[in-house]
């Protein structure tokens, strides 16, 4: 049986309802949440639990239906759009896609080519330590001076803050022209911590446009919302191509559906989602779009290019050749950035060889291509009107 279903565009007014036969709505959310948190007179028995017996969804799991279209050329379609933020003062204009802060997919060199088709690039937290000002003659490369087309990026921890904020200052100074916006990233986003640490960071910086993440349901928004002080909200836990969250822990959400509840209230919450992970062809960005993400973060898609980060390794017998990509909760992640994998820890990321894609210019093309195809189906002659325009149907 096939069941459609509309998605509330990302502008639509808070009193607006979604009609949705496969989302959980914020209120109930909060609802079945307080049935688990909420002990009884003797305290919490060992087997009471929640399950909501609604289908999720993912990309795969949905097409979207085409409608008479008056827009006749994918050449008319503006992919571009403009935000404002709730707390952030700044007004934030480009191609709402981003490259994600893994070691195999953002480095300067992308960044300058994401930069001229303006995209944003996210950096990893690494990259802070070569532009805080800790050692003679640290270059700061031109592509920070665009302050839309990049973000700098970083964890929960003292150290990290301190080196983010260090880079911050090394780029303005070096420019003139303050970091526009700021990642918090941690694999876990419902951490109290790293509400916490948004909210001092906000303290510290108070203009900047501030991403955090990573959560898949309402309630996470809601705290880092409305206490951590963010404006931009990253969505997606196990969905990634290098990520074995799921596997390793048996947590997630189906991304789909994870985008759709998770935007539905961003609406009322007064903030912005990304959907982070689940994306392996362009189509899965409109699908991601048409779902009311205001953003879409990119890993694999942009990893195993010439430009790309990453080992570039060579089939001794075929001559074929691939390029490294891994997970950045990877054993090799941890043994880069942290020393090894500590004992108490399992490695929730793989390592893969990506068969050697080309220039990435021709993948960011390809993609932008196929948003604007996706909007000639629909009559859409942007990214906000696909979000309007977009129905869905739910293969089985």
């Amino acid at each position: 049986m096939l069941k459609s279903f509309s998605l509330l565009p990302r502008h639509h007014s808070a009193g607006s309802a979604l009609s949705t036969t496969s989302s959980l709505p914020a209120r109930a959310f909060h609802a079945a949440a307080a049935a688990v948190t909420s002990p009884g007179p003797q305290g919490p028995r060992r087997g009471e639990m929640v399950l909501v017996a609604q289908r999720k969804l993912n990309f795969g799991d949905v097409l979207i239906v085409p409608q008479k279209s008056f827009v006749h050329s994918r050449a008319k379609v503006d992919i571009s759009t403009q935000y404002n933020f709730k707390y952030s003062p700044h007004t934030w204009t480009g191609k709402p896609l981003m490259s994600s802060n893994m070691d195999t997919v953002t480095c300067v060199d992308t960044a300058e080519i994401l930069a001229e088709r303006d995209w944003i690039s996210v950096f990893p937290k690494h990259f802070n330590l070569l532009w805080d000002g800790s050692e003679k003659n640290q270059q700061i490369p031109e592509v920070l001076s665009k302050t839309n087309n990049y973000s700098l990026s970083c964890g929960t921890s003292d150290a990290d803050i301190h080196q983010m904020l260090a880079a911050a200052k090394q780029i303005d100074t070096a420019y003139g022209k303050p970091v526009k916006m700021v990642t918090v990233d941690i694999a876990n986003g419902y951490l109290d911590n790293l509400v916490q640490k948004c909210a001092k960071i906000r303290e510290l910086m108070p203009d900047a446009i501030l991403v955090a993440g990573n959560v898949v349901t309402p309630e996470g928004m809601y705290e880092l919302v409305h206490k951590g002080f963010v404006d931009i909200v990253k969505v997606g836990i196990g969905s990634g191509a290098a990520c074995t969250t799921r596997l390793k822990t048996g947590v997630g959400y189906p991304q789909f559906s994870s985008v759709a509840e998770c935007s539905e209230a961003a609406v009322s919450f007064g903030a912005h989602v990304i959907s982070d992970g689940g994306a392996v062809y362009p189509g899965c960005l409109a699908k991601a779009f048409g779902a009311n993400a205001s953003f879409v973060m990119l890993g694999s898609m942009l990893a195993g290019h010439l430009e790309s980060p990453g080992e570039l390794i060579t089939d001794p017998v075929t001559g074929e050749q691939f390029k490294e990509y891994y997970g950045m909760s990877s054993k090799k992640a941890n043994e880069k950035h942290f020393g090894g994998l500590k004992s108490y820890r399992s490695a929730e990321g793989k390592v893969t060889h990506l068969p050697l894609k080309g220039e990435l210019l021709e993948t960011l093309l390809d993609i932008e291509g196929g948003l604007r195809s996706a909007c000639t189906y629909v009559n859409a002659g942007n990214l906000d009107e696909l979000s309007r325009k977009c129905v869905f149907i739910e293969v089985q």
